[in-house]
Formats: C-alpha cells, structure tokens, sequence
C-alpha cells in the first residue's frame, strides 16, 4: 500500500487506483515485490549501459559505409525530428498497453516531469507480465531498432542515427525489463509516479 506524499492530483489519483488494485489481490493471496528506480537513476543507467551500444551502432554504420559514404550533417530538422520521437515513444508505451487492458485507453494517462524533463506513461490496470514487458519493449524496437536496421540496410545515415539515438532513448525501459526478468509469473502494475511496476505474485 502505496502512502500519498505532496504530489500533484494526478499522481495522487493514481496512488488510489495502484492501492486498490494492490489491495485487491493481497486479498487473494498474492505477494507484492518492488521493482521500481527513480527517473533520473533510469537515466543514468540508461546512459551508462546503452550509449556503449549507440556507439556500436555508429562505428558498424561507419566500418560497411566508410569507402563509399559522405556522412551528412545532422540538422536542427534532424533533432526536432528526434525530440517528436521521445513523445511518440510515450505514446507507444500507452497504446501497447491499452491494447491489452480490459478498460482500453482509458487505463493509460500521460505526464511529463518536469524536474528531469521526462515525458512519461503511466497504467492504471494490472496485466500479465508478457503484456507489461511488450509494453516496455515496443517503442525501442519501433523507433529504435526497425528504423537503425532499415538505415543500416539501406546505407541511410539519418534512418540509422535516429535509429541509434532511440535505442539509447529506449536504456531506461530495457533496464526495467532487466528488472522484472524473473517476475515472468506474476501479475504487474505499474508504478505510479516512479519507473518501473510492482509483481505480484502467489
């Protein structure tokens, strides 16, 4: 059970429907177990474990380009382009997961915080773990590896940096499955105001 801190009445709100849900099934013997870190320590480990694998993605694009590619500038179109797709990614989240809640999209709301400058999704509604983590995964694998592969394949030097830099926007969610990884029986909601979720589990 989740206590309420000063926080704006959107998260307090979620903080009520988290708490009834978590209720609900201690009621039904379940165990709670929180696997949640701070925005910013997201970040920061996203940093630390995924711009190794952004620069991997650059140096390959250059070691198969190198002899026959006059790399581009990547222009202020290029980075607003890059900056809608952190939003779109937020966007992703939500309608994977609505997809799969038994309310729809009316289980999903959406947020920005403002003291790390961080859009965020949030689930209001329990589901199973394979729905949760395809949630977390979908916007790296669309805006991230789809679109690095087809720049790769392509010789496209946009579509491969747009690519790699949402690979590197993806670290926080793949460290959340890195997380969860061996709660893949439990039920899991959504945290909501930290990143990452709660298993349940009997």
């Amino acid at each position: 059970m989740l206590r309420k801190k000063k926080l704006s009445k959107f998260k307090g709100k979620r903080i009520d429907q988290f708490n009834r849900i978590s209720e609900g099934l201690i009621n039904r013997g379940y165990k709670e177990k929180l696997l949640t870190v701070t925005t910013l320590k997201a970040n920061v480990m996203a940093i630390l474990i995924f711009l190794p694998i952004y620069m991997i993605c650059c140096l390959l694009f250059h070691m198969i380009y190198k002899d026959n590619y006059s790399y581009p500038m990547l222009n202020s179109v290029f980075w607003i382009v890059v900056v809608i797709g952190i939003v779109v990614h937020e966007f992703i989240h939500g309608i994977t997961w609505g997809y799969s809640c038994k309310k729809g999209y009316k289980a999903i709301s959406f947020g920005f915080e403002l003291s790390t400058l961080t859009p965020y999704c949030c689930c209001s509604e329990a589901m199973p773990f394979k729905n949760y983590a395809l949630g977390c995964a979908m916007p790296t694998i669309i805006l991230g590896i789809i679109p690095y592969i087809i720049g790769l394949i392509l010789g496209n030097y946009y579509y491969a940096m747009f690519g790699g830099l949402h690979i590197l926007c993806g670290g926080g969610d793949m460290y959340v499955l890195w997380l969860i990884r061996k709660n893949y029986n439990s039920i899991i909601v959504d945290h909501p105001y930290l990143v990452g979720c709660v298993a349940f589990e009997k």
